[in-house]
């Protein structure tokens, strides 16, 4: 990182990059607009799936005017993603965070002899959301088998903006591999706390509070407790790039 901008950085970070080399807040192209306003909901909204689709769309709709700064958008939504995933493995809501990793929020089942697809139910097995349908079939497995066929029109978010990060030829490889780590990380939090036998976020609280200080001190250990930092740090690192069509970011591989 060049040094002159460090203090730039610091001050991006802190501030929000609100004053931009543009001078003029309507001159802004729209994709600095939004880095503006994730900066500010970042910290007064509650992240959740529904809101990083939003964002994510969003973004998919906004003209390109920089690789660099398309890039680093692109990361600091993962990076909220990460973070929401992680709140939700700390706070044992498994099925949430696992929502944002693994379990498509868009499945469809095309039955043989039926016109048109069933949408999947998200959080029921699909011997129970098909069990009337199969009902009398010697065998509901060779049924799903021989009459169905699962079609995924959409994966999880997390799955989406990996694809995306690879595909935009401008992310590092090593900031991927980072996030990957953080994934396994998110797991490795909801199989931990799986086997602890808590299922929810009071009981895990509960379980806290009589718990030794060594053993809530190798507890808080498997916990994720991410943070907005690198969050933070990419904000800058556009503030950089708005100065400097040079400027360098470890985020960035150009």
């Amino acid at each position: 990182m060049p040094q002159q901008y460090s203090s730039v950085r610091r001050s991006a970070a802190s501030e929000g990059f609100y004053e931009t080399s543009y001078g003029n807040e309507e001159n802004q192209p729209p994709l600095i607009d939004f880095n503006v306003r994730i900066q500010e909901e970042a910290s007064s909204t509650s992240l959740n799936e529904a809101y990083l689709e939003q964002l994510l769309s969003e973004f998919n709709r906004i003209p390109r005017f920089s690789p660099a700064i398309h890039g680093l958008t692109l990361t600091r939504l993962n990076e909220l993603t990460l973070i929401c995933a992680g709140n939700y493995a700390d706070s044992c809501e498994f099925a949430a965070a696992g929502d944002l990793m693994v379990n498509p929020p868009e499945v469809m089942v095309h039955v043989r002899g039926r016109a048109h697809p069933v949408l999947k139910d998200r959080h029921e097995k699909l011997t129970t959301q098909f069990k009337d349908t199969s009902a009398g079939k010697p065998s509901l497995i060779n049924w799903f088998i021989k009459k169905t066929i699962v079609e995924i029109r959409k994966k999880p978010i997390l799955t989406r903006l990996y694809e995306m990060m690879k595909e935009s030829g401008v992310v590092s490889n090593v900031y991927i591999a980072s996030s990957d780590r953080r994934i396994k990380q998110i797991a490795d939090t909801m199989g931990f706390l799986s086997a602890w036998k808590v299922e929810s976020a009071e009981g895990f609280h509960q379980k806290l509070k009589t718990a030794s200080p060594s053993e809530t001190a190798f507890i808080k250990k498997g916990l994720c407790r991410f943070n907005k930092r690198l969050f933070d740090e990419m904000a800058a690192d556009i503030f950089g790039f708005l100065l400097d069509a040079n400027y360098q970011s470890r985020f960035i591989g150009l």
